[in-house]
């Protein structure tokens, strides 16, 4: 047992202990074995039956975190493993104590773990509206958003401390008040075959039956970074500039 800001460094000397067991280097087969059965936990899901299970291009994209060179048969290291959890870890954190995000999470709300390049190509052929949630592959634990602002143009905002945990705010009544979030990317992850499918839905009845209680206090760590819009761009703006 332990507090919610040391849980991320408390879970990864545990998991690194397991994973490796006096060897040097395991193969990366068994490292992802390792962090699905691990993330299963973290999010409060039966192993059996998982609603969301981290996808086949997941555990791809994980890969890119522990090294951009990686293949799948290369070996991990405790380095690597090391270098993967300062940021894994904090993303696990966040599912697991950040209220509101655990449901929108296991409902395929939030996608997380997508690059910015690649959510740019799965909302290519969306209309305008259409957004993912996902987590930033630079910062540590902070969440972005990914929307189509026109027929052409893909748009990403770092989400601010302000927007989420000030005055009574959380994420759900972000995406809720924001007009230019019109509906969900949502996705779908088969628990067999571990291949995602995607869906739209429409924002109202996505958050139908999530809370919008928040009491957390402001994260000073989640700041805005580089090559995100500093606001939200407007929607019809947007539209106006496509048809020029």
């Amino acid at each position: 047992m332990t507090n919610t800001k040391q849980w991320s460094e408390a879970q990864g000397g545990l998991l690194k202990s397991t994973f490796m067991r006096g060897y040097e280097q395991i193969p990366v087969y068994n490292f992802l074995n390792l962090v699905q059965y691990h993330y299963l936990q973290t999010s409060k899901q039966t192993l059996n039956y998982p609603v969301r299970p981290l996808s086949l291009e997941e555990m791809d994209f994980l890969l890119t975190r522990v090294d951009p060179h990686y293949t799948k048969s290369s070996n991990i290291s405790p380095q690597h493993f090391n270098h993967f959890w300062s940021w894994f870890g904090a993303i696990l954190q966040k599912i697991r104590f950040h209220k509101c995000l655990l449901p929108m999470w296991t409902r395929g709300l939030f996608w997380g773990l997508i690059s910015k390049e690649a959510s740019e190509q799965a909302l290519a052929c969306h209309t305008a509206g259409t957004f993912l949630l996902r987590f930033s592959a630079k910062e540590e634990g902070a969440m972005a958003v990914a929307y189509k602002q026109s027929a052409a143009a893909v748009r990403h905002y770092l989400l601010k401390p302000k927007d989420i945990f000030e005055n009574g705010k959380s994420l759900p009544a972000f995406v809720r008040d924001t007009c230019s979030l019109v509906q969900f990317l949502v996705l779908k992850v088969n628990p067999n075959t571990l291949q995602s499918t995607t869906v739209t839905m429409e924002k109202f009845g996505a958050l139908d039956k999530i809370s919008t209680t928040k009491k957390k206090k402001p994260n000073p760590d989640d700041q805005c970074g580089g090559g995100y819009d500093q606001e939200m761009k407007d929607l019809a703006m947007g539209m106006s500039e496509a048809r020029i």
